[in-house]
């Protein structure tokens, strides 16, 4: 054989090496990377899992599951006396048609059923976010608990519910949903966000924490401290079991659509309902900041954008 072929051949071979090489380096590597995420996941977990207990209030139903997450209280106009109760749920039924079990926990025996209508629903989902709204009898005014069964079928004392949340009228006040915190947050860039917030004169910040890194943590147990932020628990795991998506979560590589949209939805029906007692409030994220071109404050931007007399005045909106 002559020498020039058997050099082309031996060439051939080094790079076939040289390419199954590469390959095999390019998937060991996205291994170690999809390995690291898990493990950081992992590791989180275990870090947070003394703040987050995990999600308890489950109501087993014939045709499927409820999923409530809160339940807060609504107001007349006047903020004189609260007349419903909204609850912010998971829901993975195939019914429609439920009741409120409306209690007052300080006298365990009075209880009352009222029925429930959809106040939003966020579209289709296996799970999907929703809100039911309930009105208060009279007789039942300072209701502490509330539950929900399928129409018709009766409220029993000892069913499992969530307790009601007030909230307070904050005149003149705004507040900001930031949405859920998870995963590793920078606490310099936290910190960034919520100073610029506190100049931008918001009032509140309202935070869903699922699991989080240790520092960040403290940034937002600083701000709660202040009395400036404010922390809510959200589930770990997230409820409900999606096929084919044993372990969802918000990271790039856990999230599914459309179920992890309506995931944040219910974070987000909670959040506004809680502040409602304030004038004006915005979701923003910890990646979102909205500057005005002439630095004016977000307070000011929107009582010239609330009063919009002028075409001057509805530009800058």
């Amino acid at each position: 054989m002559p020498y020039t072929m058997i050099r082309f051949r031996r060439y051939t071979l080094k790079l076939y090496s040289l390419a199954i090489f590469l390959v095999l380096g390019f998937l060991f590597a996205g291994h170690l990377y999809t390995h690291d995420k898990l493990k950081r996941a992992d590791i989180l977990s275990s870090i947070f899992q003394n703040v987050v207990t995990g999600f308890s209030f489950i109501t087993r139903l014939p045709r499927g599951e409820l999923y409530l997450y809160s339940a807060v209280a609504n107001p007349d106009e006047r903020w004189g006396n609260f007349t419903s109760i909204t609850i912010n749920l998971w829901d993975g039924s195939q019914n429609k048609k439920f009741d409120c079990c409306i209690f007052n926990k300080k006298t365990m025996d009075n209880f009352v059923t009222k029925e429930a209508f959809i106040k939003n629903d966020f579209g289709y989902s296996p799970f999907s976010a929703r809100q039911y709204q309930c009105q208060i009898p009279q007789c039942i005014m300072n209701a502490t608990h509330v539950g929900m069964v399928e129409h018709g079928t009766p409220c029993s004392a000892f069913m499992k519910t969530i307790p009601v949340f007030y909230p307070s009228r904050e005149k003149g006040k705004l507040a900001i949903c930031a949405k859920i915190a998870y995963g590793t947050l920078s606490p310099q860039r936290l910190i960034e966000w919520f100073e610029y917030h506190r100049l931008m004169g918001v009032d509140k910040v309202l935070t869903m924490v699922q699991y989080l890194n240790e520092d960040a943590y403290k940034v937002l147990l600083y701000y709660q401290k202040l009395q400036f932020g404010e922390i809510d628990e959200f589930p770990l795991p997230l409820p409900g079991k999606v096929i084919g998506f044993s372990d969802r979560g918000f990271e790039e590589y856990r999230f599914t659509l459309p179920q992890c949209s309506h995931d944040k939805q219910v974070g987000v029906y909670s959040c506004q309902e809680k502040l409602q007692g304030y004038d004006y409030v915005g979701v923003v994220d910890f990646d979102e900041y909205i500057v005005h071109d002439k630095l004016w404050s977000l307070k000011d931007i929107l009582n010239v954008c609330n009063k919009g007399r002028t075409a001057v005045q509805n530009s800058l909106c």
